[in-house]
This record gives structure tokens, C-alpha cells and sequence, in this order.
């Protein structure tokens, strides 16, 4: 990893609900959790179930501070953040940023008997949870955020650090009118767009309002944007490898520097 560079690994880039099995090898089944390394420094993007993967323990082992930013309230988004080894790990930094103040008791609740053994704040790692700020500044490394377009609402995120951005604008619904202008805007000239690409343009009209979007609707934000990458994440539960495969290929026709999340990805 260079010093002055944001590394990006994925280690869940589903949506809905995790799948496994014959046809999920390439692009994985684990839902949405990215994490972002710079320095001696960890910044995950969501606690999807991804964030069971023990390769993420690894990025915490030696990390200076670490934090978790989180979304929303969907489970897809939440559901891994127990078995994260860096709580294991006794007095280990660890803030996990909710978008509202009101959403710190909902995480505690949802993460508290009869629904979890024990709280988030139990485990051996010095926790905190807390509403993003306006701005987070770790070590030089700058977090803004936006407001997405999803129900119950949503979150999206840009890193920016040295000379390299990443935003990370998943569960968003596009043709939101300012919200869709507010997002190219904030995207503007980013290294790395990681967009939600849940549906076909097809599909997406069955599921209009569900707070998704397409690929195709992705590239077109990308090339207005001016980002130099497009990573498409929040893959349907029901669009196997070859189908995920076969979308890339497409998109790449509208915007050639695009790549479909998947498990172990660093960018």
C-alpha cells in the first residue's frame, strides 16, 4: 500500500441478503462491506455480513484507529458487525459512526438479548457509537457524507485523502431530480464511485421505490461526474456470476473503466 493512496478491499458487495453456493464463486455472497486502508489506519463502509470474513481481523490487527461508517439501518448493512475481530481484541479503538442519534439505541436494541447475547459495547474492544459529525478528519483523510435517496434514508459517504476519493453511494435510488444533481456533484472528479447497480433497467421496473438503482444509471452518473472508476456493488441475490458477468461486459460500453464488485478486490 502506498502511503499517500486510499486502498480499497471488498469483502462483501451483495444486497438484500447474503447467498452462497454454486454460481456465487466470483463475485461472493457476503452483503456490503468495504474496507479502506491508508497509513496505519481502517475505515470500514458498512457491517454487512462481508464483515465475517477473517481476512477483515487481519485489517485490524495493527490498526492505529479504526472506525465504521454506516449507511443505514437495513440489516443487510448491519449483520456482520458482531463478528468482527476487531471487538474481540481488548482494549482496541473501534468508533462506529449512524447517520441519526435516535438510530444509537436502535443499533444497541437490535445488537441486545433476546435478539443478540450481548450488547456491541460488551465486548472486549474499547467501542464507541456515535452520529457522523459534519466532517471527520482521521489522520488527514477527510469524511463528508450526503443525504442518499433510500427509505428510512441513507447516507453516502466520500473519503478523501492525499491525492485519491472514494464515495461510496449504495442503497440509492436514482431519477431523484436535486438529489441525482446534489450526487454529481459530490462525486465530482473521485477516483473510485462505488454506485448501487442492484436491477437491470428492466427489473427496476418492478421495483421501482425499493431505493436501488441500475448499472447503466451508475455509468451515466460516472461520466458526468468525471470519475476516473466506476465499481458497481449491491449485486441482486438472484443474479449469479454469469449474469453479473454478462452486465459488466454491457456497461463497460457506456463507461469502460467500470468493474462489478467483487470478494477481495483491492483497488
Amino acid at each position: 500500500m502506498t502511503e499517500n493512496r486510499l486502498q480499497l478491499t471488498c469483502f462483501g458487495a451483495r444486497g438484500s441478503v447474503s447467498v452462497s453456493g454454486e454460481g456465487f464463486d466470483i463475485y461472493g455472497g457476503g452483503t456490503s462491506c468495504y474496507a479502506v486502508n491508508f497509513g496505519k489506519n481502517r475505515i470500514f463502509l458498512d457491517g454487512g455480513s462481508g464483515m465475517v470474513d477473517p481476512r477483515t481481523g487481519d485489517y485490524s490487527a495493527e490498526a492505529a484507529k479504526e472506525i465504521v461508517l454506516i449507511t443505514h439501518m437495513h440489516l443487510d448493512h448491519l449483520i456482520g458487525l458482531p463478528y468482527h475481530d476487531g471487538l474481540m481484541k481488548s482494549g482496541h479503538g473501534i468508533t462506529i459512526y449512524v447517520p441519526f442519534e435516535a438510530w444509537i439505541e436502535k443499533l444497541d436494541t437490535l445488537f441486545s438479548p433476546p435478539f443478540w447475547p450481548l450488547h456491541l459495547t460488551d465486548y472486549a474492544a474499547d467501542l464507541k457509537i456515535e452520529t457522523v459529525p459534519e466532517v471527520i478528519d482521521m489522520d488527514g483523510c477527510r469524511v463528508t457524507h450526503v443525504m442518499g435517496s433510500h427509505p428510512g434514508d441513507s447516507f453516502i459517504y466520500r473519503l478523501d485523502y492525499e491525492d485519491s476519493s472514494i464515495v461510496y453511494a449504495t442503497d440509492y435510488e436514482h431519477d431523484n431530480g436535486e438529489c441525482d444533481d446534489r450526487l454529481v456533484e459530490f462525486a465530482h472528479g473521485a477516483d473510485i464511485l462505488i454506485y448501487d447497480g442492484s436491477y437491470t433497467p428492466d427489473e427496476y421496473e418492478m421495483y421501482r421505490g425499493y431505493g436501488h438503482s441500475t448499472p447503466h444509471k451508475g455509468a451515466e452518473l460516472a461520466n458526468r461526474a468525471g470519475v476516473k472508476q466506476l465499481v458497481i456493488t449491491h449485486h441482486a441475490p438472484d443474479h449469479d456470476d454469469a449474469f453479473v458477468k454478462k452486465m459488466e461486459h454491457e456497461i463497460k460500453t457506456i463507461f469502460e473503466n467500470s468493474i462489478f464488485a467483487y470478494v477481495g478486490m483491492v483497488l
